[in-house]
Formats: structure tokens, sequence, C-alpha cells
């Protein structure tokens, strides 16, 4: 039988109304990447191919050939820096803030946007980026963010950054600015020592915890706008199946991922071992492909279809889906 962690509760009336789909037994197939480094299966997952191979990313890769995006502000990762997923498409953003996401280094930094903006002006690559970046900084600056307050009751904790991101994704959504794809991380989960036991206070619950918590105001915010939206939850392995002599699980390849939305088929996806000992090294054997979970969000919620093939980097899944999305 499989159950949900009890850290994952906050998260059950979305399970409840249909809206929340599991795929476990989820990852790189061994044709593809047998790596346990989590460094070198991050590319892979966000690259669909190696680091070496493939310089762009999946995401970049459908921005770039889809044509349901414009302006500045179609691809964002919440973070300092973009992430592999986006990397190769020319207006992709890192955006840490979106309230004071400006140029800095100036006294009077209007006057600075204003010779930087002039100075990129030409056709050039260099030229062209600098322009969609001073555009992305005009155009946030004149939003009221203030005034884009959460919807049906839903409250934001202050103690969550995971949280605190996704009201600003939510926030982007409502401010219509084009907005077609995010990227934003929680990190805690290399677990090889004091995982505890299933209860608060303990470290893996409390991870778990933070991650629905995080979750839980954003589906509350989007309300019936859930209906365009879908939230894939993933990583990039899972853990062993037995704790380690600390505590802890080790590098393990099959793992488990998330999708919510409106769109979303509730249900659990994808084969599951009969016997959850039979993988390499006592961990849980993949039996479904990652790229087969992006191909479907790709076709049935993102409407991008004929491009799968390029976007996942050779992968083809010939329209064979888990079932877990509706199309848009």
């Amino acid at each position: 039988d499989l159950a949900q962690h009890p850290a994952m509760a906050p998260v059950m009336p979305w399970w409840n109304a249909g809206q929340m789909a599991i795929v476990h037994a989820v990852g790189s197939p061994a044709t593809l990447s047998s790596t346990r480094s989590h460094f070198e299966a991050e590319e892979v997952w966000e690259r669909c191919g190696t680091q070496q191979s493939t310089a762009s990313g999946w995401i970049a890769r459908h921005l770039s050939s889809s044509t349901d995006v414009s302006g500045n502000l179609a691809g964002i990762s919440h973070d300092q820096r973009v992430w592999s997923a986006m990397q190769g498409y020319n207006k992709a953003l890192a955006v840490s803030n979106i309230y004071n996401f400006d140029v800095y280094g100036y006294d009077d930094r209007s006057a600075a946007r204003s010779l930087l903006q002039a100075l990129h002006t030409g056709g050039g690559p260099i030229e062209g980026e600098g322009s969609d970046t001073l555009g992305a900084v005009a155009t946030l600056d004149s939003i009221d963010f203030s005034s884009i307050t959460p919807q049906n009751g839903a409250s934001y904790p202050s103690n969550n950054s995971l949280a605190r991101e996704l009201q600003q994704v939510a926030q982007l959504i409502r401010a219509n600015v084009g907005l077609r794809a995010v990227a934003v991380d929680l990190g805690g989960w290399d677990t090889h020592d004091d995982m505890g036991t299933p209860v608060a206070g303990q470290r893996m619950y409390d991870r778990i915890s933070r991650l629905a918590v995080g979750i839980v105001p954003f589906l509350t915010d989007m309300g019936t706008d859930l209906n365009e939206v879908t939230l894939l939850v993933v990583s990039e392995f899972g853990r062993t199946i037995n704790v380690n002599g600390n505590g802890g699980t080790d590098h393990g390849r099959g793992g488990v991922a998330f999708a919510f939305g409106g769109g979303i088929n509730g249900g659990i996806y994808g084969g599951f071992p009969s016997v959850i000992e039979d993988g390499p090294e006592g961990d849980l054997t993949v039996l479904n492909d990652f790229r087969q979970v992006y191909a479907e969000i790709l076709d049935r919620r993102l409407g991008n279809a004929a491009n799968i093939p390029a976007i996942l980097n050779g992968y083809n899944p010939g329209g064979a889906y888990l079932g877990l999305a509706q199309p848009s």
C-alpha cells in the first residue's frame, strides 16, 4: 500500500479535489544516465541530457519554440542565477526578488537605466539581452505589487522561503506580464544522516512540511485561476530504501514527482516495482522516465507537442502518456 507522508497533510484538499497527481519510481533511465551524483543528475534532469552534450535547458527550448511567448518576463529563475533548465533562452532572467530588481551601483538608478538603455540599441546579442533586461526592470518597476494581494483567504507564512517566492510568482501571474515559466528551488534534501522519525521536529518531516506548507498558500491564492496553472514538483533522484548506519539514506535513482493544477488528473500514475528491494544498491527501480512526465505537460498543458523531440533532446514518447494531465 502507498500512503502520503504525514507532513504532506496540508496538500490533501487538492488530492481530494482531484488536482494532485503523483508519479512514483520516476527518474533518469540508465540509458540516459546512471549517475548517482546530485550535481550531474540535476544537469540531466534540467537539460534532458548531459551538461557536456546539451548546452540548453528543456524549459529554454520550450520557450524558444512556443508560439505563446512574448515580452521580457516569459521565463524567470527565482534565484540569483539562471537555472540550467532555462539556459539557452535569450530572455531568461534570474530574479531573486521582484520588488527590488533594478540596476545597482549608481547614485541615480533611473539615470543609469536611461544611459544603459541608450548603450544597448544595437542589433547584436549583447545589446539585445541588455535591452531585454532593462525592459524587464522597467516593467517590474511599473507594477504596484502592494495592490496585488492574496486571494481566497491565502496566507503566505513569512518564515517559509518557498512560500515567499511563490507569492511573488502569484503576483507576476496576476500582473499579466506574459509569464510562462518559473523555476523555484527548495534545497536541503541531501539526507545522508539523522533523517529522524515521521513526526514534527525531525529533520525529514520538517523538510517535507516546509514543501507542503510552502505550496498550499499558492494553490489557495490561485483559486479558479489554477485551471491555467500547472505546478510541477520534481527532484533529480530519490533516496535508498533502507537507512544507513547514520540514520540517513544515500543517493538513490528512483524518486517521486508531483503535479498540481486544475488541468491535472488526480491520482497515482506509472508503473511501480512489485518488490522495492529489486533496484540497484537497494533503491527504487526507475520504471517511469522523467521525460515522459515533461512530455505530457508540454503537450497537454503547454500546447507544444510538435516540438517535444527537440525540447527533450531527441526523446519522443509518441503520445504514450501516463494520463496525469488534461488537454489545455
